[in-house]
C-alpha cells in the first residue's frame, strides 16, 4: 500500500507528492514553522501546501514581523 499521495496545493494549485505515512520523507519535513505560522496556515487552507508555497509563506511571515514597529506583537 503506497504511503505517498498526489495532492493539489490549495494555495497555488500545483501538483505535489505528500507522504504522511513517512513524514521524514515528505516534501514538508524540512520546514520549521512556528505554532503561530501553523495556526495561520490551518485557518486559511484545508490541506497540505506544496514546498514553494511553504517557502513563500515563511518569507512573508518573516517580512511581516520585520516590518512591524517594535513592541507591536
Amino acid at each position: 500500500m503506497p504511503t505517498t499521495h498526489t495532492k493539489i496545493c490549495p494555495r497555488c494549485e500545483n501538483v505535489f507528492e505528500c507522504n504522511p505515512g513517512n513524514i521524514k520523507e515528505c516534501q514538508c519535513s524540512g520546514f520549521q514553522l512556528t505554532s503561530e505560522q501553523r495556526d495561520i496556515i490551518q485557518r486559511n487552507f484545508n490541506d497540505c501546501l506544496c514546498t514553494n508555497c511553504l517557502i513563500q509563506l515563511q518569507n512573508e511571515f518573516r517580512q511581516f514581523r520585520e516590518d512591524l514597529p517594535k513592541g507591536k506583537l
